[in-house]
C-alpha cells in the first residue's frame, strides 16, 4: 500500500480476520497458550469465551506472570516468607 494512502486506509483493509487467528479460552493452561504462540510464530492471541473476545494474552504477559510466581516462590522459601 502506498505511503500516501496510510492516513485514509480503514483498519478493515489490513486486519487479520478472527477466523484466521489461533485463539485460546479463559480456562486454558498458560503453558498450552505459550506453546501455541511458539508453534504459530505469534506473540499474542485473542482469548475467546464462546463467541466473545474477552481479551488478549501475549507471550510477554505469560512470561511476566511466570517470573512473578518464581519470585514469590523464592521469597516464600527464603527468609522473606517466614515470620
Amino acid at each position: 500500500m502506498p505511503h500516501n494512502q496510510w492516513p485514509s486506509t480503514p483498519a478493515a483493509n489490513v486486519l487479520t480476520p478472527l477466523k484466521s487467528l489461533d485463539t485460546t479460552d479463559p480456562d486454558a493452561i498458560l503453558w498450552s497458550a505459550l506453546e501455541k504462540m511458539g508453534r504459530d510464530g505469534v506473540n499474542q492471541m485473542p482469548v475467546i469465551d464462546g463467541k466473545e473476545i474477552i481479551g488478549m494474552i501475549s507471550r510477554e504477559d505469560i512470561l511476566h506472570y511466570l517470573s512473578f510466581l518464581e519470585s514469590l516462590h523464592a521469597w516464600k522459601s527464603g527468609s522473606g516468607g517466614t515470620q
